[in-house]
């Protein structure tokens, strides 16, 4: 049997590729196109910036004009006026020049950082717009680098698209001008010569995109790495891991190094072409230019013309060079650019439906009907009914998994029910106006968060309107204002990152007069005083009775006997509800919550 030969698909495969290549540097050039689209009213400083860069330009390589009367009429022909006429021109442009040059780099620096500050705040605010299943996901260190590193990849491509981007084809397009009217045909051979280089310079830069993406990945990781560690720097010195911690980082950097050194393995190659490519062209310029001022005479050229010719040209190569980089670093640029807009095209899972309305006030209470929810694909909640009158407290028991925190979360509007619903006064819960909800809603979470401010500014949080009798009213409630007004600086003492200058207790008796302070009618409370002394757990405990008073309000029981006295206690397991009812009543049924109220107990008893 005779087989058929195998077409050879290497010019198939080279030509997908080339397309590729294509496609990836008009996708750079889209996203330098909405990046300078987010700075659109900046709109008059573009043009002032066009046309300052056009009469500079102008003026730069106009000055080679100069030299032909220079060197034909005063080299030459022995005449002293003609030098000094054209070194009084040259001096005369010296000052526009000068100024033209300061004005230029000056707006050029000023658009890119106004549009920088614009850029991160518009990434800032979009991020605040998304879900927690956002922020759940992705990690924290890859958020801050991409607020920080990337958008100053993305201002360093700005720099050139203001800068050299504006200024070099200008200086191009009017050098080229000059060599044709100085010598059409022998600028038409120079022209040829552009080509040679333009193809592997812009092969190189679509590499470069491609690796200083995978570097500012690279550079994330190394930002994750450090807020990871001197986040849990207690712990890492606790268990004496420092040595590891640093190892760890060390490898995350070399990695980084690693991108970092094929990002610049591929401009240094970029350079060198540049380079090669300008000593080719400048030699065959003085062969042929020689040839012709001594001894063609189809082209006749004087000296004058020559070395007008010469430096004309020596003004076109150098922004062709300056350009060429300009494309590396702004391939490498757009990178950064990408990593930002992908980001800001993500679209929020919690917003407000079209028919939404304000909440004005919660008179009914809560009703939650058949829902169910999970994160991924694994169901977390399942056929959850449940109902809270105004003013009721609910208290939420169950053993770790059983879905107590993901409820008190989609209460608060963290996450959208898959299925069923949350209704507010009879109104499902994606009806009412996000922003109204969260005025009537307050959380007090079992590690309270406090902000690196001052304690006053934390309890502020609240209602930043405040006064200070209201603030004082609030903590006295809470029992904290009493530990404040001790403290030497009182409500302006530092609360340190994340609430460390202050005790467990403090922090939740802070937590508790901010959540007073804004007066909402449903509160959210994961409570934890399990891990509080016991004078510190009577404060708490105190402080709790006073701002559940009132307010619809749920609470997750990390101790049974802190919620006897509840409304309504709802056993949950394995993300269904298997027991309400008070305390008594549950006790009488000898199910999970009189196993978990017996173990307590006997454990209690047994310390």
């Amino acid at each position: 049997m005779k087989f058929l030969p195998i077409p050879r698909t290497n010019h198939i495969i080279n030509s997908v590729k080339e397309s590729h290549d294509t496609m990836k540097a008009k996708e750079s050039f889209t996203t330098l196109w909405r990046l300078i689209k987010i700075g659109r009213k900046y709109w008059l400083y573009y043009i002032i910036i066009f046309v300052v860069n056009l009469v500079y330009a102008a003026i730069y390589e106009g000055r080679a004009l100069i030299i032909k009367p220079f060197f034909d009429d005063g080299f030459i022909e022995k005449n002293w006026e003609a030098c000094f006429s054209a070194a009084l021109i040259l001096f005369s442009l010296a000052l526009p020049l000068a100024l033209l040059r300061y004005l230029k780099d000056y707006l050029q620096g000023y658009i890119s950082f106004a549009i920088l500050i614009h850029l991160r705040n518009r990434l800032c605010n979009h991020l605040l717009t998304l879900s927690m299943r956002f922020f759940n996901k992705e990690k924290s260190g890859d958020i801050m680098s991409r607020l920080t590193n990337d958008v100053m990849v993305a201002q360093n491509a700005l720099h050139f698209v203001f800068g050299d981007w504006v200024e070099q084809p200008m200086k191009i397009l009017i050098a080229l001008g000059l060599a044709f009217y100085i010598n059409w045909k022998l600028a038409l051979g120079a022209l040829i010569l552009f080509p040679l280089f333009i193809y592997p310079i812009t092969k190189l830069g679509r590499n470069i995109k491609k690796y200083k993406g995978e570097s500012l990945v690279k550079l994330s990781d190394v930002t994750e790495a450090i807020h990871q560690m001197f986040s849990g720097i207690k712990i890492v010195k606790a268990f004496n891991r420092t040595d590891r911690e640093n190892t760890e980082f060390e490898r995350l950097n070399r990695g980084f190094l690693r991108k970092s050194l094929q990002v610049e393995r591929r401009k240094a190659i970029s350079g060198a072409i540049l380079e090669l490519f300008q000593a080719i062209s400048m030699g065959l310029l003085l062969m042929i230019g020689g040839y012709l001022v001594a001894k063609s005479s189809t082209i006749p050229m004087t000296p004058g013309d020559f070395i007008a010719f010469a430096v004309v040209m020596i003004s076109m190569y150098a922004p062709s060079r300056v350009l060429a980089k300009a494309y590396n670093y702004t391939m490498e640029s757009t990178a950064g650019c990408e990593r930002i807009f992908e980001f800001m095209d993500m679209k929020p899972d919690i917003t407000d439906s079209p028919d939404a309305v304000p909440l004005d006030r919660i008179e009914k209470g809560i009703v939650i009907k058949n829902l169910d929810f999970s994160y991924e694909t694994e169901p977390v909640l399942q056929n959850i009914c449940l109902e809270a009158k105004h003013g009721e407290v609910v208290a939420l028991v169950g053993p770790s998994g059983a879905g107590k925190t993901t409820l008190l979360d989609l209460l608060a509007r963290f996450y959208d029910p898959l299925n069923g619903s949350i209704e507010i006064d009879g109104i499902d819960l994606r009806r009412i106006k996000k922003d109204s909800y969260m005025k009537h809603i307050a959380i007090v979470t079992q590690d309270p968060f406090l902000f690196n401010s001052t304690i006053r500014e934390n309890i502020l949080y609240g209602k930043e309107d405040a006064t200070q009798d209201e603030i004082e009213t609030a903590t006295r409630a809470a029992n904290i204002h009493e530990f404040i007004a001790g403290l030497e600086s009182g409500y302006d003492t530092p609360a340190g990152e994340r609430g460390t200058l202050m005790s467990g207790g403090q922090r939740q008796r802070i937590a508790i007069a901010r959540a007073l302070l804004k007066n909402p009618e449903i509160l959210l409370l994961d409570e934890a005083t399990s891990a509080l002394d016991s004078e510190s757990e009577k404060l708490v405990q105190e402080a709790l009775a006073n701002l559940m008073k009132g307010r619809t309000t749920f609470v997750i029981a990390h101790r049974i006997s802190t919620i006897q006295h509840a409304d309504k206690i709802v056993v949950l397991e394995q993300g269904r509800i298997i027991e309400t009812g008070r305390h008594e009543e549950l006790l009488q049924k000898d199910g999970l919550y009189a196993k978990l109220y017996r173990y307590q107990f006997g454990q209690n008893a047994g310390e």
